[in-house]
């Protein structure tokens, strides 16, 4: 039986200049990216590659870039008064459309912030069910706030988890799992209730939002 890595399910932008090399035509195909990408897509990654950007619906060629692009920074001047300013507000207005999809490859913020609401409503129901399993949870934090080795910044965040159980108990428990406020969604960052969430649940919830990704975008495209 085959066994998963760390990169196994993991997302991957594949950052780094595209212009400066001596040819985008032979980068495009035979570059660093093409061999990282075959590597970490071997390791189960999902991986995104500048070269081969999303296509945006009814506008086909919006923020293409490829060797066939370079042609368009040719246009750049610094040329004084309005001739040059339009020219350069040419070239930027089309190059602005690059980073605008690479980021529609990247933003994944609202869905994320869905699942680890979906999540929290399971925890929510094994909590009700067991409230016991809350000491479980109380245990987990203070192993890794004892632990010299823990991130400083992670123990703040856990700590802030423990304050909350300590002085609302299960009821404030529930009732920030069940917020939907930017607050909630900050401390889910660093939820430490995975110690008691069912794995199949956890594994079925990560499955689905797995399928909604591709369409996932920020508003305006």
């Amino acid at each position: 039986m085959k066994t998963k890595g760390h990169l196994s399910g993991a997302r991957v932008y594949l950052s780094g200049p595209m212009d400066f090399v001596a040819s985008r035509a032979r980068e495009s195909k035979f570059g660093w990216r093409n061999r990282v990408g075959q590597f970490l897509r071997a390791c189960g990654a999902t991986v995104s590659d500048p070269w081969n950007k999303p296509g945006v619906r009814g506008l086909h060629e919006y923020g293409r870039e490829g060797a066939e692009t370079h042609h368009l920074r040719q246009a750049w001047t610094f040329a004084p008064g309005p001739a040059g300013a339009a020219a350069r507000a040419k070239v930027c207005g089309k190059f602005w459309e690059t980073p605008h999809i690479d980021l529609r490859t990247v933003n994944w913020h609202q869905l994320i912030a869905e699942r680890g609401y979906e999540m929290d409503q399971v925890v929510v129901e094994v909590l009700r069910r067991e409230p016991a399993k809350l000491d479980r949870v109380v245990g987990w934090i203070e192993e890794r706030l004892a632990d010299p080795d823990y991130s400083v910044h992670a123990k703040d965040a856990l700590q802030e988890w423990l304050n909350l159980i300590r002085a609302r108990g299960l009821p404030g428990v529930l009732e920030k799992l069940a917020d939907r406020s930017e607050d909630a969604f900050r401390m889910r960052h660093s939820s430490p209730f995975a110690v008691i969430m069912p794995q199949d649940g956890r594994a079925r919830i990560l499955r689905r939002y797995e399928t909604l990704r591709p369409r996932a975008h920020p508003a305006g495209v």
